[in-house]
């Protein structure tokens, strides 16, 4: 651990020296570039049993990214936090088909839209509790294809791997197939109108399954928890997602939906959903992907208050016809401030209250917490 602290101190030392990510030239057809992020998260969380304060570094990644000419590259993230580094992701990108990429290795499937932006990109310091149902990455094969107005992708992996030894035993742990499309339906100007959709199809291969949530931070406890379910055949995630930008506001919700399909008992549906709304005081918009079909933090504007203010409701139910793990009743507000491109400071504040089971006991717990990120990508 100690060592690990170590070499993202001197990572991050060498990359704010020059404010930017570490880039060179090994020779005129390959090129290496460096990136790094740090979010150190310290929280207050009162369950109404007891209160307690914790810290942690919530995400300390490094990421290497070789070019290959112009049209290939490969990609090695770590996550270095713990005393053993886990792979983040791996693989290799072909880009020489007209606004398509193609990637082999250990992927991360596109799907929603606040999962599908990256952590320090996204306003809010953890994801909707309702992100829980959707898939995360594993070892296969992804296309992602855009336009001026619209994106598509689609990924078919097996499990997902903590280090490079593992890919072969992972391809076939398990079977996921994802889809996600988007289309902007109106802009001009500073307006713009957001709608996805997303589709995936699980098939655990005889694993168990799970699905939970904690209360709003990542320090704190589980509370919400279908346990281990066995005998799962496959299961069905559909998500709905729709967003709109005018000026500094960004509002967008999503509704998401799981079917877990088994042989020994019948069908079990387990959903959720959020709404937010994330305003920048400076007026600035936040900037939007057209090639991934996300947004991502305001523009930084010179001499003007980069503080962005944020509230979000949402809900998942973990309760079905022969499930009972529990109703997660969520609320955030929060506040960012933006020093510059590649450093923020977070402050956020989330009530959850949790129906426990089916016996309707409603247990609370307050959390609230700060962030630091330095992120040079």
């Amino acid at each position: 651990m100690i060592k690990n602290i170590k070499l993202l101190c001197l990572l991050i030392g060498v990359l704010s020296s020059s404010a930017e990510a570490l880039e060179f030239d090994i020779n005129e057809d390959i090129s290496v570039k460096i990136k790094g992020k740090l979010q150190y998260d310290a929280a207050i969380i009162d369950d109404d049993k007891e209160r307690k304060k914790d810290s942690q570094i919530r995400r300390a990644r490094i990421t290497a990214i070789t070019k290959f000419g112009k049209d290939v590259k490969a990609k090695l993230k770590y996550d270095i936090k713990d005393s053993s580094p886990s792979v983040e992701s791996a693989y290799i990108e072909y880009n020489g088909i007209d606004k398509t990429s193609i990637r082999l290795g250990n992927v991360s499937h596109i799907s929603g839209l606040e999962n599908s932006a990256s952590s320090s990109q996204t306003p809010f310091m953890e994801g909707a509790s309702v992100n829980e149902l959707l898939p995360d990455s594993g070892v296969g094969i992804q296309v992602n294809h855009y336009d001026n107005n619209w994106t598509i992708s689609g990924s078919v992996t097996g499990d997902n791997i903590d280090s490079l030894d593992e890919f072969s035993d992972k391809i076939s742990a398990k079977e996921v197939i994802t889809t996600r499309a988007t289309a902007v339906l109106y802009k001009k100007d500073d307006r713009l109108l957001h709608l996805g959709g997303t589709l995936s199809r699980t098939d655990p291969h005889g694993k168990k399954v799970k699905f939970r949530s904690r209360a709003g931070s990542k320090l704190s406890d589980v509370v919400a928890s279908t346990g281990k379910l066995k005998h799962i055949d496959n299961y069905f995630t559909e998500g709905l997602e729709v967003a709109w930008q005018q000026g500094g506001l960004l509002l967008q919700g999503e509704y998401i939906q799981t079917q877990l399909n088994a042989s020994d008992y019948k069908k079990n549906n387990i959903d959720g959903w959020y709404a937010s709304a994330a305003y920048a005081l400076s007026g600035a918009p936040h900037k939007y992907n057209k090639k991934k079909g996300v947004f991502s933090a305001p523009k930084i504007k010179k001499n003007a208050s980069n503080v962005e203010l944020v509230a979000r409701v949402g809900e998942l139910k973990l309760n079905s016809k022969t499930l009972s793990g529990g109703i997660v009743k969520s609320k955030n507000i929060g506040a960012n401030y933006y020093i510059n491109d590649t450093t923020r400071l977070m402050l956020d504040y989330s009530t959850t209250d949790v129906e426990s089971g089916k016996n309707r006991q409603i247990d609370t717990t307050d959390a609230l917490q700060a962030r630091f990120q330095i992120s040079f990508y």
